[in-house]
Formats: structure tokens, C-alpha cells, sequence
């Protein structure tokens, strides 16, 4: 939602390159992407967060500004590959975010950071730049899947 958001209203590009799901700025300075974080998240310093999983090759040349392809026509296939020296200066910022549930509540801790280099076990630990974020409280959903007995689904098709 944050990058069709960011696209449409804002005029920023799908930027798509090895499973990383990126939005630029239309100045080509900065791109966002989302990051799940750990329990760190949303709190201000001395806590730090880390990445929840360890990241790949793949996102670790992204961070340490290697690596990207701009996809300005994604639908129709065409890469537009970035210049050396405009990866270089592309800040990569991540929304980073926790979620907690408490009882009938969730929680979601949400940060926006900028992310130093990764470790060498393939998690962020450390950032450059966070902005901390208000936390959300919701009402927890209770998803009533209507499986019968069996663990099975009665899905109805009709024609139309």
C-alpha cells in the first residue's frame, strides 16, 4: 500500500530488483522500502532495532549503495538501468516495523531509518538516521475462516 501510495500521489517509481520491494523518489535521491524489524522497533535510542531475518547479498549491495535496476515501465518490461553514480548517492531508507498483540489490541511500532551497512551475520544492527514514529493500537481481528469439520472450505462459484 505504501508504495502504490507513494507512486500515485506523489509521483515516485516502482523500483523492483531482486525480490526488493523499493519505491523512488522522482530526484532519484531516495528510495523506501519496508522492513520487518524486532522488538527494538519504534523505540527511541539507546535501543536499536535489527532486521527481523537476515538479509541477502542482494540487499546488503543496496544498502551499501551497489546494486540497483529501475524498472520505469515495469508492465511492460523495459529495465532502465541506473547509473553507477546514482546508485551511489541513493539514500535507502527503511520502514521498519513490529507488530505486538495484547489481548484484544495489536500494537504496530513503526520506524523510518536509514541503515548502515549489513552485518556480516546478514542482519541491519545498526542505522544512521531514525525517525520514530507514533505507535498504532488496533482491535484485534478475529478472522472467522468458516472451515467445516474437516478443515475443508465450501467455496460457492457462480457463473456471471
Amino acid at each position: 500500500m505504501l508504495r502504490y501510495t507513494m507512486v500515485i500521489e506523489e509521483g515516485w517509481t516502482l523500483l523492483n530488483h531482486k525480490n526488493m520491494a523499493l519505491v523512488v523518489n522522482p530526484e532519484r535521491a531516495v528510495a523506501v522500502g519496508v522492513l520487518a524489524g524486532d522488538s527494538g522497533t519504534g523505540w527511541p535510542a539507546p535501543i536499536k532495532p535489527k532486521s527481523r531475518y537476515p538479509k541477502g547479498q542482494a540487499f546488503a549491495n543496496a544498502v551499501a549503495g551497489g546494486d540497483l535496476t529501475l524498472f520505469g515501465n515495469e508492465d511492460a518490461g523495459h529495465p532502465e538501468v541506473l547509473e553507477p553514480e546514482t546508485i551511489e548517492a541513493l539514500d535507502l531508507w527503511l520502514l521498519l516495523t513490529y507488530r505486538v498483540r495484547q489481548g484484544d489490541t495489536i500494537t504496530v511500532y513503526n520506524e523510518l531509518s536509514l541503515p548502515e551497512p549489513v552485518s556480516d551475520s546478514g542482519y541491519i544492527v545498526d542505522w544512521r538516521d531514525r525517525v520514530i514514529m507514533p505507535r498504532l493500537t488496533f482491535e484485534a481481528v478475529v478472522i472467522d475462516d468458516r472451515r467445516d469439520e474437516d478443515g475443508g472450505f465450501d467455496v460457492l462459484v457462480e457463473e456471471i
